[in-house]
């Protein structure tokens, strides 16, 4: 079979577990890949369940993939807009994530030049359909197979939320704690949650948004 052109990140990131899992699918398949990280080399510390098997088999797409190359594979990219202009080889299916409602010409031109371009919402394929794209599709994100029951009771008798994501002001995920803590701060009859780490703040910067959105104040239920 020929080869696919694989390019993608493997971090820490959501971007990284989207490309683990997909490489784990293609693993499954014995589908041969030539394999580009985008952003960085095989960094796998964010996981822990991943098999030698499959992790051998990721090293030695990637140590090959110069010698594997051929410009009539077809290639497979999952990145942002901004960077996806460059392509490896003639075919290349680009595989995004769109969270605004109105495409700018340089986001049309980027998917105009994709042989398809893949959004993983079905509400960011009609805002390209609707400014004359023609090569869009649809394709909803997997399920994390590293998610299983554990058949054990967390915090019975409370309700539980989970608030999950990068902190970001575009998610205003300071003021969705701030609004929870209002309602609910220190009912321990309700839990809170927060996965909001992100990686690009120092520790003293993320410890200086959470206080901001906490307004200096401690709360019994509410976790980070």
């Amino acid at each position: 079979m020929t080869n696919l052109n694989f390019s993608r990140p493997i971090n820490s990131l959501s971007f990284g577990n989207v490309t683990v899992n997909m490489l784990r699918e293609l693993h499954k398949k014995d589908i041969k890949v030539s394999f580009f990280p985008i952003g960085s080399d095989l960094n796998f510390s964010a996981f822990d369940n991943l098999s030698k098997d499959f992790q051998d088999w990721v090293t030695d797409s990637y140590n090959k993939r110069f010698s594997t190359l051929k410009d009539s594979s077809p290639s497979f990219r999952m990145w942002h807009f901004n960077g996806s202009e460059s392509r490896i080889g003639k075919n290349q299916t680009l595989y995004t994530f769109y969270e605004c409602d109105n495409p700018t010409f340089s986001e049309k031109n980027i998917c105009d030049i994709q042989n398809n371009c893949i959004f993983s919402s079905s509400h960011a394929k009609k805002c390209f359909d609707d400014i004359g794209c023609d090569n869009t599709h649809h394709i909803p994100i997997g399920f994390d197979t590293d998610f299983k029951k554990t058949d054990k009771k967390y915090l019975e008798g409370r309700v539980h939320f989970g608030l999950m994501g990068k902190f970001e002001r575009r998610k205003n995920t300071g003021k969705i704690i701030r609004l929870w803590a209002e309602k609910y701060g220190n009912n321990n009859d309700y839990q809170l949650s927060c996965c909001v780490t992100n990686p690009f703040f120092k520790p003293e910067q993320m410890n200086q948004v959470i206080g901001q959105a906490l307004d200096g104040k401690r709360y019994t239920n509410i976790n980070f």
